[in-house]
């Protein structure tokens, strides 16, 4: 096992490296928002019509239930878009090393020197999200993160991907140019 010295962490990924990734939040929005508009013509439109001409109570309660479901989705759906708006890049990569997301609650992020990587992954979270995983050659690592960093390797995992890992879907990049920029920088270790 690889001994990791104490990790720079801050609350926000600095832009001072060639390869800086923001998200995109337009994009995301329009995807986004499209699939909640059809979610919500597709849960409440049936039941809607229905209401003049069969006034039932499961009807009703359908009605009702869609009603309330329709603004929490929405409102979990606007703290997500502001929370990875706020979080400012997705990540930083130079020749030296990267700086990606560690801890989503609080925020949290943290610059990995090249040599203490083992491996940089691609992958897909919530089946259409592309992302890229980091896999640290000491796994006692997430031990530095604090105890927010067992939130995030937990329930967080859910809500905002897994820690060590950036989302590349909906950002200012193409896809291909940052893998291109990691796989220069990172001497192989991109799979």
């Amino acid at each position: 096992m690889v001994s990791t010295p104490p990790l720079r962490l801050t609350e926000r990924i600095p832009a001072d490296l060639p390869l800086v990734v923001h998200h995109n939040v337009r994009k995301r929005l329009l995807v986004y928002g499209s699939a909640y508009f059809a979610w919500c013509l597709v849960l409440l439109g049936p039941a809607a019509l229905l209401v003049p001409t069969t006034a039932g109570r499961g009807v009703i309660a359908v009605v009702v239930a869609g009603g309330c479901l329709v603004p929490v989705v929405g409102f979990l759906l606007g703290v997500y878009l502001w929370a990875l708006a706020s979080r400012g890049p997705v990540l930083a990569a130079g020749p030296d090393g990267m700086w990606v997301k560690c801890r989503s609650v609080p925020v949290r992020a943290v610059w990995l020197p090249w040599e203490s990587i083992e491996l940089v992954s691609r992958s897909r979270w919530w089946a259409f999200e592309r992302m890229i995983k980091i896999r640290p050659r000491d796994p006692d690592i997430r031990r530095q993160f604090g105890p927010a960093g067992t939130f995030d390797a937990t329930i967080g995992w859910w809500y905002f991907g897994p820690p060590l890992s950036a989302l590349l879907s909906f950002t200012d990049r193409a896809e291909s140019e940052v893998l291109a920029a990691i796989e220069r920088y990172s001497a192989g270790r991109l799979t």
